[in-house]
């Protein structure tokens, strides 16, 4: 990486308008490390994880029962994020014209005035902390703001009566093939003193607190080969030990995020989340994934926010088992839905269809549960049907066929709405419990071919199945070794299964009689394309 050093900018404003006595009741005289928790897109309180994401150019707060479950909208702004946990719940900044500190319960902490930037919350020694146009302020949980400062800072964390920040008056400057970048040098402030020093000359930014090292990504050096994988200026990650001030860089190849925890450094990279010990090496890989993902730590769970699928994935920092929670499903317009009236068009007639208004509002499980087990698939397919959808399993043919409002032809997916993605999931949830009340397992009614993981197939068994699950098919073997599709069907397809378990997959899992069977597959597939 080329480095250039940018014209510094005057020192640090000495700090004005404090009283010693007064800043050592605000911060205490010894706080605790771990009371230092930095806003996330994501957090769990108690029974409840609370996400704040991007859908469709839209800042969205959801909430989710932390076992899974169905996303909750619970708030839309301009600008929202950085969720921070206190004793008194989830609180969060959002944005919609003023900045606010905003209770997930939908209340209001704390406001400011328009067109201030707010940033950096965080939550120590039972207050709130944040930049309000890069001076540091406390927030009382009481929604009483007090300066402490007009330095004007990046970033910064809290130890005590210290606070460790990077200056947003003196930063240096780094060019990497025509872009220019900037990143403050990191100081330390003594609260009660007013006191500062410099403690490393360098480009710092990412800054986060663990114990008697502080964490952060260094701009005077790069990762080896960074500059060929990625389009911006990144730092190596470094950490810096307060007692003494020995500075090491952390042993690990990149890291595109991190967080430190007791159970180590939490990474993502470009191509999974891992864990490694708090100064790097003995790496675990928790999932692999190489899309754009959201990342936090809370409740020893690394909590993984899937962008392309808009899923939200649990991976235990042990190791174990990663677990899907839930996904968000598209936002549905307001809007009255009519009821239709009789004769309106030939498919309206009674017995025409299961549900005459799946298409329209979404299904009570109660209701499906009502209707008779042997007829949920043809519900379910019905939502296809009314879209065209031409069926080669003939006894669906045959079914549809006798229905007035089918035309076949001209079927497309994405014609097909929230709705009734919602309801073809919820009532294949019924039709699962069912299979599971008669003895079956998921692992046996949700597979196109049960054992394809255990022994060869032979071509008559696949031309038994319809033509086109046989891409389904291939890609069932890859699903059980926990493949994140970036394919949208494919993606929608697996999610509805209950066996399906995204992430840690690796093609060295699978066996030679999956490999056989995959190609196998693909082999009778080209010849049918051919």
């Amino acid at each position: 990486m080329k480095k250039g050093r940018g014209e510094a900018m005057s020192g640090p404003k000495r700090l004005v308008g404090l009283i010693v006595c007064a800043l050592m009741l605000l911060m205490g005289n010894a706080l605790a490390d771990s009371d230092n928790a930095a806003g996330g897109f994501a957090v769990q309180d108690g029974t409840v994880i609370y996400l704040a994401v991007s859908t469709d150019g839209t800042e969205s707060l959801y909430s989710i029962p932390s076992a899974g479950g169905e996303m909750t909208l619970l708030d839309q702004a301009d600008a929202l994020g950085q969720l921070v946990n206190t004793a008194q719940g989830v609180y969060y900044l959002r944005n919609q014209g003023t900045p606010e500190i905003v209770h997930a319960d939908g209340w209001t902490l704390a406001e400011f005035e328009q067109g201030q930037g707010v940033s950096g919350l965080c939550y120590y020694d039972s207050a709130l902390y944040c930049l309000v146009d890069g001076c540091l302020t406390r927030v009382g949980l009481d929604g009483m703001q007090e300066p402490l400062s007009d330095l004007r800072m990046d970033e910064f964390v809290l130890k005590g009566e210290e606070v460790l920040y990077t200056s947003a008056e003196d930063r240096k400057g780094y060019e990497e093939d025509g872009q220019i970048k900037e990143a403050g040098r990191l100081y330390r402030l003594n609260m009660a003193s007013g006191a500062q020093e410099l403690m490393l000359d360098a480009g710092v930014e990412d800054l986060k607190l663990m114990g008697d090292y502080l964490y952060f990504h260094n701009l005077d050096d790069a990762y080896l080969g960074q500059e060929e994988s990625e389009d911006y200026i990144s730092g190596r990650l470094y950490r810096l030990r307060l007692s003494d001030g020995a500075l090491s860089a952390v042993n690990c190849d990149v890291d595109l995020d991190y967080f430190p925890t007791d159970s180590g450094l939490v990474l993502r990279t470009p191509w999974d989340i891992s864990r490694c010990s708090l100064s790097g090496g003995d790496v675990k890989q928790l999932l692999a994934t190489d899309q754009p993902v959201n990342l936090a730590v809370s409740s020893g769970d690394a909590l993984v926010y899937m962008q392309n699928e808009r899923i939200l994935l649990r991976a235990p920092l042990n190791g174990s088992q990663v677990e899907m929670l839930g996904r968000i499903l598209d936002e549905q317009p307001e809007e009255a839905v009519e009821e239709a009236e009789a004769g309106d068009s030939a498919g309206q007639a009674d017995g025409e269809y299961i549900f005459p208004n799946s298409d329209k509002e979404r299904l009570e499980r109660a209701q499906v549960e009502a209707l008779d087990p042997e007829l949920l698939p043809y519900a379910r397919n019905e939502i296809y049907a009314r879209h065209g959808y031409e069926f080669q399993n003939e006894k669906y043919a045959e079914y549809f066929a006798g229905k007035s409002w089918y035309r076949p032809g001209g079927f497309s997916k994405s014609d097909l709405n929230s709705i009734e993605w919602y309801n073809m999931d919820l009532i294949a949830a019924v039709e699962e419990t069912y299979s599971q009340d008669q003895g079956e397992t998921p692992q046996t009614a949700d597979y196109i071919f049960p054992d394809s993981n255990k022994y060869k197939l032979t071509r008559e068994e696949i031309e038994q199945v319809d033509s086109d699950l046989w891409p389904y098919a291939r890609n069932e073997i890859y699903a059980r070794h926990g493949y994140v599709f970036n394919n949208e069907k494919y993606a929608r397809y697996f999610m509805k299964k209950s066996w399906y378990k995204p992430g840690g997959f690796s093609e060295s899992s699978l066996s030679s009689v999956e490999w056989y069977n995959m190609e196998l597959i693909q082999q009778m597939e080209n010849e049918l394309a051919g």
